[in-house]
């Protein structure tokens, strides 16, 4: 079952904004676990909201992962596979950055 998205961004939110890089990993990785066990439809505009927090404070390696997911899953936006992008290129995956952004161009 996926958490409750409005809750979920506040918690992120709260995590991040008091420096909590561990706790704000270990809901993201719960999170992800989430998205890969479950169906059920995820607010875009929360989904996007996570990704913007994550690159707010520098979570690359969580805004990959929790971008992958979302991709993966058919969870995801245009603003959410750009966000994954530059978490690419941030982490010096470029030819997978480049290649993300490719396919943005052509859709």
């Amino acid at each position: 079952m996926l958490p409750d998205p409005t809750a979920l961004v506040m918690h992120l939110q709260q995590l991040l904004t008091a420096f909590d890089k561990k706790g704000a990993g270990e809901l993201c990785s719960k999170f992800i676990a989430a998205l890969y066990n479950s169906d059920e439809p995820f607010s875009q505009k929360h989904a996007e909201k996570i990704m913007q927090l994550l690159r707010n404070k520098r979570m690359f390696h969580w805004m990959q992962k929790t971008g992958d997911a979302l991709i993966q899953t058919g969870r995801h936006t245009l603003k959410i596979r750009r966000l994954y992008a530059q978490a690419l290129s941030d982490l010096a995956c470029l030819t997978a950055a480049v290649a993300v952004l490719n396919n943005l161009v052509s859709d």
